[in-house]
C-alpha cells in the first residue's frame, strides 16, 4: 500500500510545472513559496487558460457536503480443457460496498472522511486529484465477500454455489488523464463541482492506465473444481483516447456529463499458483503450490473506462450531484483461461457553499 500510495504522490506532483515558482517576488521566504505553490496546484477557482463564457468559478470560497458512496465488481473467470473437469465457468460479485460521508473544503483543498454501513469491502482507499487540464485517480480495495456459482462441463446441470469467504479479490487501479480542450471544457464541474461549466463543450481526453490484481480461492474444494488453480495474480499498463462531453442548456444549472475511452493494454503479467499434488517414491505424495507465469493469448488487447455526472445547481449555495466510473478489465491466456472484470463506483452529493 506504501509504493501505491508514493507512486499517486509522485505522479501528481511531477504533473504541476515547475516554472509556477518564478511567479513569486525574489523576496519570498522559501516557505511562502512553498505556500503559494501549493495553494495554485489545489485551486481550480482561477485557471488561466479557461473560457469564461464556458467555464466559471463558484462565487463562495466554504464548502461543506454530505455523501454516499457505493461500489462494487463482477468478475468472471472461464476455462476450457481444463484437466479432470472439462470447461469450467465461475462468476462472482462483491457484495454493495456503501459508505455515508462528511466533508469540508476551501477552494481546491478539500478533506472527508466516511463510515462503512455495509462492509462490503475489508479495505478500501480512494485518492483523486481532479486539476482542469490533467488528473490522477487512485483506489485500492480488496474483499472476501464475493459470492457466486462454478460450473464444469463433466457435471451438467449443477453448480456449485461460491459462499462468502470462499474466495478473495484484490485490485489497485491509477490512471490519469489529459484534457486537450480544457479552455472550453471542465471535467472537474461535472466529477467535483470545483468549477461551473456555463456552455455545452466537449472534448478529446487521453487516458493512461496501471492496474494490479489478485483472485484467489480460499476454498480448496473451489480451487481443485478449477483444475488446482489457487489464485491469479496480474498486472496491466495501457493508454487510450476517447471523448468526454458536458451538456448544460441553461448556464450550469444543469449539466450532464458522458465520457468514454477504448483503452490498448500494451504491458500484460499474470502469475498463476496451481496446487498440485506430488508422488513420492514411497507411493505417498503431498499438496503444494507451484507458481508459474502464464502468457495472454493477445500481446495487445483492449479495456474501457467510462464516467456519467449529472449536476444539480439550486442557487449559487446549494447543489446536488451524482457520478460514476466504471473500469473494464479483461484478458485471456494462452492456456485458455479468460478474465473478465467490471470495478465500478458511484455517489451522490449535496453540497452548500457559503
Amino acid at each position: 500500500m506504501r509504493f501505491y500510495t508514493r507512486l499517486f504522490l509522485a505522479l501528481s506532483l511531477t504533473l504541476f510545472p515547475c516554472t509556477l515558482l518564478s511567479k513569486q517576488p525574489a523576496d519570498s521566504s522559501l516557505f511562502q513559496k512553498g505556500v503559494a505553490l501549493f495553494m495554485e496546484m489545489i485551486d481550480n477557482r482561477n485557471p488561466s487558460d479557461i473560457d469564461p463564457s464556458f467555464i466559471g468559478v463558484p462565487e463562495h470560497d466554504w464548502l461543506i457536503t454530505a455523501t454516499t458512496n457505493f461500489a462494487g465488481l463482477f468478475a468472471t473467470v472461464k476455462g476450457k480443457d481444463i484437466p479432470t473437469f472439462g470447461n469450467i465457468n465461475a462468476s462472482l460479485h462483491s457484495n454493495v460496498s456503501g459508505k455515508v460521508g462528511v466533508g469540508a473544503g476551501f477552494r481546491g483543498l478539500y478533506l472527508a472522511y466516511s463510515f462503512d454501513m455495509t462492509k462490503g469491502y475489508s479495505k478500501d482507499l480512494n485518492l483523486t486529484l481532479y486539476k482542469q487540464r490533467f488528473g490522477v485517480e487512485f483506489r485500492s480495495h480488496s474483499t472476501d465477500r464475493l459470492s457466486g456459482k462454478l460450473s464444469a462441463s463433466i457435471l451438467p446441470g449443477m453448480a456449485l454455489p461460491i459462499s462468502k469467504g470462499d474466495t478473495r479479490l484484490k485490485a489497485t487501479i491509477l490512471d490519469g488523464y489529459y484534457v486537450f480542450n480544457s479552455k472550453h471544457y471542465s471535467l472537474p464541474a461535472a466529477m467535483t463541482q470545483g468549477l461551473i461549466q456555463k456552455r455545452s463543450s466537449g472534448s478529446v481526453t487521453a487516458y493512461a492506465l496501471f492496474m494490479s490484481g489478485k483472485l484467489e480461492a480460499k476454498d480448496p474444494v473451489v480451487a481443485v473444481i478449477g483444475g488446482g488453480l489457487e489464485s491469479m495474480e496480474f498486472y496491466q499498463a495501457g493508454a487510450g483516447i476517447g471523448y468526454g462531453y458536458n451538456f448544460t442548456p441553461n448556464q450550469g444549472k444543469f449539466l450532464l456529463h458522458l465520457s468514454a475511452a477504448p483503452m490498448l493494454v500494451f504491458f500484460n503479467k499474470n502469475i498463476f499458483t496451481m496446487l498440485k499434488d506430488i508422488d513420492l517414491p514411497d507411493g505417498s505424495s503431498y499438496l503444494t503450490e507451484i507458481s508459474k507465469l502464464v502468457k495472454t493469448k493477445h500481446k495487445v488487447f483492449l479495456t474501457g473506462i467510462a464516467r456519467a455526472a449529472i449536476v444539480y445547481r439550486l442557487n449559487s449555495h446549494v447543489y446536488m450531484a451524482a457520478k460514476a466510473l466504471i473500469n473494464d478489465i479483461r484478458f485471456s491466456t494462452e492456456s485458455n483461461v479468460k478474465l473478465h472484470m467490471e470495478d465500478w463506483v458511484a455517489n451522490f452529493t449535496v453540497g452548500v457553499r457559503f
